[in-house]
């Protein structure tokens, strides 16, 4: 699978994710993720696309598969919840 969905020539969600790469205040995971997926949609095998990016592949199929789902918002960062210390004793 090389293309992460239905990106043309004139795709609105490719011109969004190239001009987050080219901002210079934008947040550097969200970039790292706008310029894998970017990658992806050249045609780029999710395995090239983490040797060149210095990520392991799982990583990029994860970002790959939450951008189909989810669009644009799975640019964010997302943290895993906080867990409250159990009150023991």
């Amino acid at each position: 699978m090389s293309r992460i969905s239905q990106f043309s020539e004139a795709s609105d969600e490719r011109q969004i994710l190239e001009g987050l790469v080219r901002q210079r205040k934008a947040n550097g995971l969200v970039v790292r993720r706008a310029n894998a997926l970017l990658l992806l949609d050249d045609g780029m095998s999710a395995s090239d696309v983490g040797r060149v990016l210095y990520l392991d592949v799982e990583t990029i199929r994860l970002w790959r598969s939450r951008f189909v789902s989810e669009g644009r918002a799975s640019l964010e960062m997302k943290l895993p919840s906080a867990r409250r210390p159990s009150d023991a004793g």
